[in-house]
């Protein structure tokens, strides 16, 4: 087995799905574990919040003990019930739909998932973090980076846009920086992959590669108060796992074609290393990215063994244990084929 240093700079992007989110922390905490170095995290919706803690570390050595925070964090919440997160009452929502209609309810028990986060930390990490939100004026999506410069004075503005991102309509109202609406993100932008410097590229989705709802289970707590919101969850999940699934095919579609390209011109140089190329190709891992300065070797991750209960808004007791050692068991997989010799 070769050094996990052998996969160089690595770039994580993390797509949203709710408290599914545990099985993506659980995947990066063994990264971490396993002594990969992570120079970049990009993040939608959910995964900007574990995200958030581990861009505090100031050196690599110190993300091993972020990722415990965040574990510890994930495993309260699990005691807690998604009603921590989701928190909810008949007159609240009363009172809301009547005099405001924006939102089902308040972002308090999101707003608490960041309440011991210091987003100074992120600012002056080594690590670059970029979040996905979606802006509201002008009805696009933006990409944020903590190496903007603004957030170097204004650090508290990174705080929001991080709520921002996992802030999901109709659930919770967008968030208001500098006048501006910004609500949750939707997809990830994979065109960034090219773009992120990494000689790795980790994309981890929450969800199986072919399309399955994991809205909501027949029992949620929400469903039982809001019979249309199942319906609301299937066309969401349903649209973004269509953005999904082409920005995936164009991605590969970039990479494949940049292959042929840069293979021939190493024939016509006469510099091909056949043995080594048949290797590469035999892995189905590794990529040359379009755009990019150097070769960008890309692994896209599904996760297809997730617990029936665990969904983007509700869970059983044990779920998020569970999660997270199956978000550990996939990266071990993915290290091995990777790693090996």
């Amino acid at each position: 087995m070769r050094h996990p240093d052998s996969l160089g700079k690595v770039g994580i992007f993390a797509t949203g799905g709710g408290f599914r989110v545990a099985v993506q922390f659980g995947f990066v905490k063994e990264l971490i574990r396993r002594g990969v170095r992570i120079d970049h995290l990009v993040g939608v919706s959910a995964p900007v919040l574990p995200f958030a803690k581990l861009s505090e570390a100031q050196c690599q050595a110190e993300l091993a003990r972020k990722a415990e925070e965040v574990e510890q964090l994930l495993l309260a919440l699990e005691r807690a019930g998604p009603q921590a997160v989701f928190r909810f009452s008949k007159f609240d929502f009363g009172k809301k739909l009547l005099f405001a209609g924006k939102s089902l309810m308040d972002k308090s028990g999101l707003e608490s998932l960041l309440r011991n986060y210091n987003p100074r930390k992120t600012i002056t990490s080594p690590i670059d973090f970029d979040i996905c939100v979606f802006d509201h004026e002008d009805r696009t999506q933006k990409i944020f980076s903590n190496r903007n410069l603004l957030f170097q004075e204004y650090h508290e503005k990174w705080r929001q846009l991080c709520i921002a991102s996992a802030s999901l309509l109709p659930f919770f109202e967008a968030s208001v920086v500098d006048g501006r609406r910004y609500s949750d993100g939707g997809y990830i932008n994979l065109k960034q992959v090219g773009r992120c410097g990494c000689d790795t590229v980790f994309v981890i989705f929450s969800r199986p590669k072919h399309y399955k709802s994991m809205a909501f289970s027949p029992d949620s707590f929400l469903a039982r108060r809001f019979p249309w919101l199942p319906l609301f969850m299937e066309v969401h999940e349903s649209g973004l796992y269509k953005i999904e699934s082409e920005e995936v095919a164009r991605l590969r579609d970039r990479m494949e074609l940049d292959t042929k390209n840069r293979l021939l011109a190493k024939l016509r140089d006469g510099n091909w290393l056949v043995r080594k190329m048949i290797k590469l190709a035999g892995t189905g891992l590794s990529y040359l990215f379009q755009g990019a300065t150097k070769p960008v070797r890309v692994v896209i991750v599904y996760v297809e063994r997730i617990p029936e209960t665990l969904t983007a808004i509700d869970f059983a007791p044990g779920d998020i244990t569970k999660a997270v050692k199956l978000g550990t068991e996939l990266a071990k997989d993915e290290l091995q084929k990777l790693l090996k010799d």
